[in-house]
């Protein structure tokens, strides 16, 4: 482990950098910036190449546990202890502490229907070689088909001020086309179905009360951003900027891809102006959502705030 190193992690606040590592070292820089100028020994084990889990289910659905130990090749599973565990509702319902046999497959029996299991592979000199925490496997998959309707092309100009450089964007609309699932049903009040809804609300509420922010020191990357993000809405953009003008509605909202998607903008009134300024820009707003009209987006509403001073 090496000491602070200011340069190494003046590295880490490059986002574009640490996008670049990230996908060639497998983990985020920005989130490790202990291990920057440190070194670090990555070395497979040399006897297991991995471990696998599934479940199986015979004729009486009753349902198996099969844990793979995947040798290298011309390697022996000798030595080895797996441990199985299963939880249910959030407990450990079972623990099992088994020696791998030659060909690596175990088999063992739950109480019922699998529901999350996890396991650790140990050797008596090499200590813990893989651990996986306890995962549910996947029973039913909701498939949503979409395809790409047409193209609108878009002008935007990269700024407010007089002579800002126009940009030309194509975004595609998508159309639904249908919903489909895939594996088994569950009934509402299955007691499984109902704990693992209440986790993960819990999760949802926890990560809801984590405030969402990015710090984004560059005009580009913040306008790419917001595009980004606006563009993978699915049912509502809203947006409360009370210096949002009708240029920004027309650069910003036109990237969704969705005609269904309902748009709500608050701003301030201050944005119109007064006198004859504020009809120029009140038609420059009413041309700008009548854009969003003829895309065939009519579910939008912009409500100028009144300003009040103390």
């Amino acid at each position: 482990m090496s000491a602070a190193d200011p340069d190494l992690e003046a590295l880490a606040r490059d986002p574009h950098l640490c996008a670049w590592l990230a996908s060639r070292i497998h983990f985020r820089v920005e989130d490790y910036i202990e291990l920057l100028g440190s070194i670090v020994l990555v070395a497979p084990d040399p006897q297991v190449a991995k471990v696998s889990q599934y479940f199986t289910r015979d004729t009486a659905r009753k349902e198996r546990l099969v844990t793979q130990v995947h040798a290298h090749a011309g390697q022996p599973l000798q030595n080895l202890t797996l441990t199985v565990f299963e939880e249910r509702f959030g407990a450990i319902s079972t623990f099992e502490q088994l020696p791998v046999p030659p060909d690596g497959n175990l088999v063992t029996e739950p109480p019922g229907e699998v529901r999350a299991s996890g396991y650790m592979l140990a050797h008596p000199e090499r200590g813990l070689i893989d651990f996986r925490p306890p995962a549910p496997f996947i029973r039913t998959i909701g498939l949503s088909m979409e395809t790409y309707s047409r193209t609108v092309r878009l002008q935007t100009r990269d700024g407010k001020k007089k002579g800002a450089e126009v940009k030309t964007h194509d975004i595609g609309e998508l159309t639904a086309i249908s919903d489909s699932l895939v594996g088994d049903t569950v009934q509402p009040l299955d007691a499984h179905t109902r704990f693992w809804q209440a986790v993960g609300l819990r999760q949802t509420g926890s990560q809801a009360r984590k405030s969402d922010q990015m710090w984004i020191n560059d005009p580009e990357s913040a306008r790419s951003f917001l595009r980004r993000l606006i563009g993978s809405t699915r049912e509502e953009v809203f947006v409360a900027d009370s210096f949002f003008n009708a240029e920004d509605l027309a650069s910003y909202l036109h990237f969704v891809h969705r005609l269904n998607i309902r748009i709500r903008v608050l701003t301030s009134r201050a944005i119109l102006g007064s006198g004859q300024g504020h009809d120029i820009a009140l038609r420059r707003m009413q041309e700008s959502v009548s854009s969003f009209h003829n895309r065939g987006i009519v579910d939008i509403h912009v409500r100028p705030k009144c300003d009040r001073t103390a």
